[in-house]
């Protein structure tokens, strides 16, 4: 089988300090056909500077594309921006403060093969560093793999994450389902239930990837968030399950599942955006008015045990 052309791209926003080495990973690649996106996302500092200088530099075998966005757009934007300057079947993700292993792309090609290419969704282990590259150790030590088997479980327990900085994922997923809304911050909830709509999720146990833990992770986070972080991530989460029915009504537009089927699903989403809404109205709230309000939606002692969980994670976070 002639190989497909396949996108590997850097996504950066203000890693000046850490994204040589991840465009190092990315020209290192032993995957040909290869083309590399370098996308800085408006950056205030040297990032996108390096990234050009690295690429003039550059005289290996792939074909190198640079972008530097007008404004910052955003995790969810900068996918939408990515994929429309893509030309592969099947797109790696890599961020500016990651390094992928040289083998990266050749073995998650390998594992697309291997699933008869009715996976839309790929990811990998990965081993920790720190900001300055110490290795903190394997990440995954031999647990099953987070990502949900079906819709069903998907819609179940409210996610469809996967590893997202070792995410790679078929180019159908936004050729069938368009841009996601530029609001969505959770790519890697967003993308792999269209992959599971389309086909299934795969896991490769062996790590390809560096991941950099640090301070300026995006949901690196504090032990006890704020509850302005809270009210942030309930935003974020409202945006992937409104992606979710939109994609859902797709699906069933196109014959990709039924129509019962989808407004079975839709229901179990919908609950579960008006569970956010009651979140964010308590964090909100005072919170003796707001203990009242939760009571009151959940009904009394059967739902205890929820109301019991935001009251302790609003503790947490006063």
């Amino acid at each position: 089988m002639t190989k497909p052309l396949i996108t590997f791209f850097v996504v950066a926003y203000k890693q000046e300090q850490f994204i040589r080495e991840a465009v190092k990973g990315a020209f290192a690649q032993t995957y040909s056909p290869l083309e590399i996106i370098l996308s800085d996302d408006c950056s205030p500092d040297r990032t996108f500077d390096i990234m050009q200088e690295m690429a003039a530099a550059y005289r290996g075998p792939h074909r190198i594309v640079l972008n530097r966005n007008q404004k910052n757009l955003g995790i969810g934007g900068h996918a939408n921006r990515i994929f429309e300057l893509s030309h592969g079947e099947i797109i790696v993700a890599a961020a500016g403060d990651d390094i992928s292993f040289e083998n990266r792309t050749e073995r998650v090609y390998e594992a697309w093969v291997d699933s008869k290419q009715t996976a839309f969704s790929i990811y990998s282990n990965m081993i920790e560093i720190d900001s300055s590259g110490m290795d903190k150790g394997l990440w995954n030590k031999g647990v099953p793999p987070i990502h949900p088997t079906s819709l069903a479980v998907a819609v179940a327990c409210g996610h469809a994450g996967l590893y997202g900085c070792s995410h790679v994922y078929h180019r159908k997923v936004f050729d069938i389902f368009g841009p996601m809304d530029d609001r969505v911050v959770h790519e890697d909830e967003a993308i792999p239930f269209r992959s599971l709509l389309l086909g299934k999720i795969e896991y490769i146990a062996e790590p390809l990837i560096y991941y950099r833990r640090h301070e300026g992770n995006a949901w690196a986070g504090a032990l006890r968030p704020s509850l302005a972080k809270r009210r942030q991530t309930l935003l974020a989460e409202r945006a992937h399950l409104l992606t979710w029915l939109r994609d859902l009504r797709r699906s069933s537009s196109v014959g990709l599942i039924g129509e019962e089927e989808c407004e079975r699903l839709q229901a179990s989403v919908i609950e579960r955006l008006h569970e956010k809404s009651i979140e964010r109205q308590f964090y909100d709230a005072p919170l003796p008015k707001g203990f009242a309000f939760l009571w009151r939606q959940y009904l009394g002692w059967k739902s205890a045990g929820q109301v019991l969980k935001l009251l302790k994670r609003r503790w947490q976070s006063e």
